[in-house]
C-alpha cells in the first residue's frame, strides 16, 4: 500500500498557496545509484587485510627505542630527538618565508582576478584560469621541478610560496567578489584614482582576511613542508621518508612523529589564541562614573584604554625577526651549470609528450588507466574519512561532549592531521602488501582525511545555535532525537560537502603516497619528475593530472552547491538562467492552453508545469497544446523573453 502511495501526488490549492506532495523516487534512485557506485569503487580497490599478522607485529616496533645503525654511525634516541629539532626548525623557517612570499604575491593577483574590482571578464578570467592550472598541479611536482633549478633551501621556499600563492589568490578573490564595494565605487565617483580607492576602501576590509587566511595557510604549509623530504630536500620529513622508513627503525620514527605532533598542536593552539584575542578581540566597554568631573572621566577612559597594541607590537616584532632569520638561512643560489643544462633539455622534452602513455592501453603504465584508478582510490578514501571523521568530529564537539572532554579528541584529530599521508602509507603497506597496494593507499588517505574532515565537522557542530535543541528538550524530546534534528540535520550538508571536496585533495596526494610505493600513478609521476631526461614521459601524466583535477574541482563545486543551496548552479549561471527561462515559457504555454493563472512565482511555475504535463496526456489536449506552443514560440522569437513575459503578466 505504501509503495502504491508513492505515485499518489496530491496537488491542493489552498487560498492561492500551491501544495504538492514531493515524489520520493528521485531520492530513491539517487540513493540507489550512490550505493551502487560505492560498491563498485570498493570492489575495484579490492579491500584485503591478509597482512594483518605482520602488520600487528610491526606496530610493536614503534615502542622499541634501541640504538640503530645508519651506515657506519650508531644513532641513539637522543641523537634522533636533537636531529628532529634541528630539521624541524629549518622546516618552520622555510614555511614562514614561503607563506610570507606567497601572501604578498597573492594580493595583487587576487585584485586582478576579482570581477568586482577588474570588471572586464577578458582580464580577470585569464588570471583565474592560470591560477586554477597552477593549483591543479600537485605541490610535490612543483617541488621536484624547483629542486632541479635552485639550491635545496631556495627550492623548498619557492615551492611553498607557489602553493600558498595559488590557494591564497583563490580565497582572496572569492572574498573580494562577495564584499560590498559601494565605498570603493563612491570614492571613484568622487574622482579618486582606482589604486587610491582600493587602498582606502578595499584594503581595510581585506586586511583581516589576509591575516586570517595567512595564518591558516601557514598551518597547512608546516604540514606540507614535512613532505618535501620525499623530494630530497632536507626537512623533518627526510627522517620519515628515508632514514627511519624500515620497520626496525620505527622506534626512532615515533620520536620524530611525536615532536612533529607536539609542534603542530602548539601551532594550532597559538593560532586559535591569535584569532581569538587579537584578530577577533572585542572593544572593551568602559563604565564611566558620570557623577565625577570631566577630568576624572577622561582619566578613567585613558586608564581603561585597551593595551592590545602592545601585544600586536610584540607579535609583529617576533614575526619580523623570524622573517629576517628565514631570509638569512636560505641559500639564494641556483643549481650548477650542468644541472641547469639538463633541466633546459628536460623542459624541451616536456613540450613533446610521449603519447604512447595515453594511447597504449593495457601496458600497466597508461596514464589514463592509472589516473582513473587514482580517482577511485581518492573517492574510497574520502568515504572512509567521512565516516571516521563524523565519529571523531562528534566526540570533539563541545556541543556534544562538553568544553573540556572534547579537547581530548580535538588533539587526536590534530595529531592525525600532523602525520604526513606517506607515513600512513608506509605502515598500511604491511597490512595490504603487494600486489594489493591500492587498498593500502585507500587506508592511508582515508585515515589522513580524518584530520581535515574531523576539524571541519566539529567546527560546524560548535557553530550551530543550541536554542533549537534546548527547545525540543523542554518539550520532552530526549537528547538523542533532539540532537539528530537540531544539530546533525543542519550540519549534514556541510559535512557531505567537505567530503566531496576532500576527493580532489586526496587525488593530488597520490604523488606523496606514490613516493613510498602506495600508488602506481603517484609512483610514476615521482620517478619521472625527479629525472629531467624523462620529462617527455612525465608530460602525459601531468596532462592527465591537470585534466582530472580540474574535472574533479568542477564536479565537486557543482555537487557541493547542490547540497548547500539546493541548486546545481547559481542563479547568475548561464545554464541556470536558460533552464529557468524554459520553465517560465513552458508555464506560460500551459497557462494559455488550459486557462491557468500565470506569474513568475516559482511555485506557480511548478504548479502550471505539473498540471500541464498531466493534461496533455489526452489526444485532444495535446493538439491544443502544440497549437498554443507554436504561437508562443513565434512571439518569443519576435519579442524576446523579457517583453514576452511582460505582455502576459
Amino acid at each position: 500500500m505504501k509503495l502504491k502511495n508513492f505515485n499518489n501526488y496530491k496537488i491542493v490549492n489552498i487560498n492561492g498557496q500551491v501544495v504538492k506532495k514531493k515524489s520520493p523516487w528521485p531520492k530513491i534512485l539517487i540513493g540507489s545509484l550512490i550505493t551502487v557506485l560505492i560498491i563498485l569503487v570498493f570492489l575495484h580497490v579490492q579491500p584485503n587485510f591478509k597482512g594483518h599478522k605482520v602488520f600487528a607485529e610491526q606496530l610493536g616496533n614503534f615502542f622499541k627505542y634501541d640504538d640503530i645503525r645508519l651506515g657506519l654511525d650508531n644513532i641513539t634516541i637522543s641523537q634522533t630527538f636533537f636531529e628532529t629539532l634541528r630539521l624541524l626548525w629549518k622546516t618552520i623557517l622555510y614555511s614562514l618565508l614561503g607563506t610570507v612570499i606567497g601572501v604578498i604575491i597573492s594580493i595583487p593577483l587576487s585584485l586582478v582576478s576579482s570581477k568586482n574590482i577588474t570588471k572586464k571578464w577578458y582580464v580577470y578570467m585569464p588570471f583565474r584560469i592560470v591560477m586554477s592550472l597552477i593549483r591543479s598541479i600537485p605541490p610535490l611536482i612543483v617541488a621536484y621541478l624547483m629542486f632541479n633549478v635552485f639550491s635545496q633551501t631556495l627550492s623548498a621556499t619557492l615551492a611553498l610560496s607557489v602553493f600558498v600563492t595559488s590557494i591564497m589568490t583563490k580565497w582572496l578573490f572569492e572574498e573580494l567578489d562577495s564584499i560590498d564595494l559601494n565605498a570603493f565605487v563612491a570614492l571613484q565617483a568622487l574622482g579618486n584614482q582606482k589604486n587610491r580607492s582600493i587602498t582606502m576602501a578595499v584594503f581595510p576590509h581585506l586586511i583581516k582576511s589576509i591575516v586570517s587566511y595567512g595564518v591558516y595557510a601557514f598551518e597547512m604549509v608546516i604540514r606540507f613542508a614535512a613532505i618535501l623530504g620525499v623530494v630530497g630536500i632536507a626537512t623533518v620529513g627526510s627522517l620519515l621518508s628515508d632514514k627511519y622508513k624500515p620497520p626496525t627503525r620505527w622506534g626512532h620514527m615515533s620520536i620524530v612523529l611525536l615532536v612533529l605532533i607536539i609542534t603542530i598542536v602548539t601551532i594550532e593552539i597559538l593560532s586559535m589564541l591569535f584569532k581569538k584575542y587579537i584578530m577577533e578581540r572585542q572593544i572593551r566597554q568602559v563604565d564611566i562614573d558620570k557623577t565625577k568631573s570631566i577630568e576624572f572621566q577622561i582619566a578613567q577612559v585613558k586608564y581603561n584604554k585597551s593595551k592590545i597594541w602592545i601585544t600586536k607590537a610584540i607579535v609583529s616584532l617576533v614575526l619580523i625577526s623570524l622573517i629576517i632569520l628565514s631570509i638569512t638561512s636560505v641559500d639564494w643560489s641556483i643549481a650548477s651549470q650542468q644541472k641547469l643544462e639538463l633541466f633546459n633539455e628536460g623542459i624541451k622534452k616536456l613540450m613533446h609528450p610521449e603519447w604512447k602513455f595515453i594511447t597504449d592501453f593495457g601496458t600497466g603504465v597508461n596514464a589514463l588507466e592509472l589516473g582513473f584508478q587514482a580517482v577511485l582510490v581518492a573517492i574510497a578514501a574520502s568515504i572512509i574519512g567521512l565516516f571516521l571523521s563524523f565519529f571523531f568530529g562528534i566526540l570533539a564537539s563541545k556541543a556534544f561532549m562538553g568544553r573540556y572532554f572534547s579537547w581530548i579528541f580535538k588533539i587526536i584529530i590534530i595529531s592525525v592531521r600532523a602525520i604526513p599521508a606517506f607515513v600512513y602509507a608506509i605502515i598500511f603497506l604491511f597490512l595490504s602488501p603487494s600486489p594489493n597496494i591500492v587498498f593500502a593507499g585507500v587506508l592511508a588517505l582515508g585515515v589522513h582525511s580524518i584530520g581535515m574532515l574531523g576539524k571541519l565537522t566539529y567546527e560546524k557542530l560548535d557553530s550551530i545555535d543550541l536554542a533549537s535543541r534546548n527547545a525540543l528538550e523542554v518539550m520532552g524530546v530526549n537528547r538523542i532525537i533532539s540532537t539528530k534534528w537540531a544539530l546533525l540535520k543542519e550540519a549534514k550538508p556541510t559535512i557531505i560537502s567537505n567530503a566531496i571536496y576532500r576527493i580532489e585533495i586526496n587525488f593530488k596526494s597520490m604523488v606523496q603516497i606514490g613516493a613510498v610505493g602506495a600508488s602506481l600513478f603517484g609512483f610514476q609521476i615521482g620517478i619521472y619528475s625527479s629525472d629531467p631526461g624523462k620529462f617527455s614521459w612525465l608530460a602525459p601524466y601531468l596532462l592527465v593530472t591537470i585534466a582530472f583535477v580540474l574535472a574533479l574541482e568542477q564536479i565537486s563545486n557543482i555537487l557541493r552547491k547542490k547540497i548547500m543551496t539546493g541548486q546545481f548552479f547559481s542563479k547568475n549561471n548561464f545554464f541556470y538562467k536558460k533552464i529557468h527561462e524554459k520553465e517560465i515559457v513552458d508555464s506560460l504555454i500551459f497557462s494559455n492552453t488550459f486557462n491557468l493563472s500565470f506569474d513568475k512565482n516559482q511555485e506557480r511555475i511548478k504548479f502550471n508545469n505539473y498540471i500541464g504535463r498531466l493534461m496533455i496526456k489526452s489526444k485532444e489536449n495535446k493538439l491544443k497544446y502544440f497549437k498554443v506552443k507554436k504561437d508562443i514560440k513565434q512571439e518569443l522569437k519576435e519579442l524576446g523573453f523579457i517583453r514576452l513575459i511582460q505582455k502576459y503578466e
